[in-house]
């Protein structure tokens, strides 16, 4: 006779706990490589900003030193935000963390923005760059601090729309995948680009601060691909060799000095960027706090 079904023992079931922990496993993994991407690549980013700030001391019609990296990490952090969907779900959302926080972080400055613009209204333009026999008066100074503020908001808000509207055709004809195709029960046709503009813009309309310097929150990770195993060691090993390159290349005085510290300082600094956005960006929902205080941060350094 069979036991009553309250004292019979059944095995427990493990599947659910193993699943926890594969899941735990595979999200420490995607941090993983998304810490190692961006401190990889904040040191190219790091050293293209100094060479762009080189070139625009040259430039004596303007008087920003980050204009060109602002114009240009803005056009390449546009293409990524408009690209985002595409990268998620070919596992690649690492790469899109590592690009926007890490090289554009390490490339564009806000704070140095801001600190020359109010440069500007103490001791700057010179009037011998500007070919004037005379000290600026304090109101042309202001005027001059206007109209930088002015071109270097203009500029790079351009370079993001363009590279935005670039991400976004880069998938407007794209196929849905099997899988897709099998859950909509639909043929496989290309998606329509008027609804694939209207996706991908409410998609851009979500991304923000909080998302390009932290992850995303429960619900708007379900769906999204795991990511692509070999990123981690990839990033891991960039890191390494250009690391010991700038050495190697300071040890024979082929490079000076000031390349090793760039590449040494580069990845903490967007690490710390990053931490700040993840921690403090959520709360005020619409101030931005850790990448305020980034910044505020990176003002009072210089």
């Amino acid at each position: 006779v069979d036991p009553p079904a309250a004292l019979q023992i059944r095995p427990p079931n493990v599947a659910p706990n193993l699943a926890a922990g594969a899941a735990a496993m595979a999200a420490g993994a995607d941090r993983a490589a998304i810490l190692l991407g961006i401190a990889a690549l904040a040191q190219p980013g790091a050293l293209l900003r100094v060479w762009l700030q080189a070139a625009s001391h040259a430039d004596r019609h303007q008087f920003s030193s980050v204009l060109y990296a602002n114009f240009i990490g803005s056009f390449i952090l546009g293409f990524c935000t408009g690209a985002k969907p595409q990268l998620d779900r070919r596992g690649l959302s690492p790469l899109f963390y590592a690009i926007t926080t890490g090289f554009c972080g390490a490339l564009t400055s806000f704070s140095t923005w801001m600190f020359e613009v109010s440069r500007w209204l103490v001791l700057w333009p010179n009037s011998v760059l500007l070919g004037f026999g005379r000290v600026l008066e304090p109101q042309e100074r202001a005027y001059s601090a206007c109209s930088g503020l002015l071109v270097d908001l203009s500029a790079s808000y351009l370079a993001f729309e363009w590279g935005r509207q670039c991400g976004l055709a880069s998938g407007a004809a794209e196929r849905p995948s099997a899988d897709e195709e099998a859950t909509a029960a639909t043929p496989l046709v290309p998606k329509p680009l008027v609804l694939h503009r209207l996706q991908s813009i409410r998609f851009v309309s979500m991304t923000s601060c909080h998302e390009m310097h932290g992850l995303l929150d429960g619900e708007e990770t379900v769906g999204l691909a795991r990511a692509a195993p070999y990123q981690a060691p990839l990033f891991a090993a960039l890191l390494a060799a250009g690391t010991l390159a700038a050495g190697g290349l300071v040890w024979s005085g082929a490079a000076a000095a000031a390349t090793l510290f760039t590449l040494l300082f580069a990845p903490p600094g967007a690490l710390l960027r990053y931490w700040l956005g993840a921690r403090y960006n959520a709360w005020p929902e619409h101030l931005r706090l850790g990448t305020l205080l980034a910044n505020l941060g990176a003002c009072a350094v210089m």
